[in-house]
């Protein structure tokens, strides 16, 4: 299990570089969900992180193995934007990404 651990470190650490690049805001999000996903087994996914977008992305990348990490506000009285990144399970390169609002 060191190996999937290891992996996941890569990708959460992957996923921030793009966070940083688009100017996400760390003093006020933070990650809310590192899920590795694919070929169609969407059964670790909580459904508070579904959205018919989400559902979507997640339709298209139906046929690979990624990662995705979404950040989200850290205060629970706060309202803001979810930002999710969808990464390569094997490299880590950026497949897409999506902001909601």
């Amino acid at each position: 299990m060191a190996g999937s651990r290891q992996a996941a470190i890569i990708a959460a650490e992957s996923s921030i570089e793009h966070a940083k690049k688009d100017g996400v805001d760390f003093d006020r999000y933070a990650l809310n969900s590192l899920l590795r996903l694919g070929y169609g087994d969407q059964s670790a996914v909580h459904k508070s992180m579904g959205s018919p977008y989400i559902e979507s992305v997640r339709e298209k990348l139906r046929k690979k193995r990624y990662w995705e990490t979404c950040y989200g506000v850290s205060s629970d009285f706060e309202v803001g934007a979810t930002c999710c990144y969808y990464l390569d399970e094997k490299d880590f390169r950026l497949i897409t990404s999506y902001k909601i609002k």
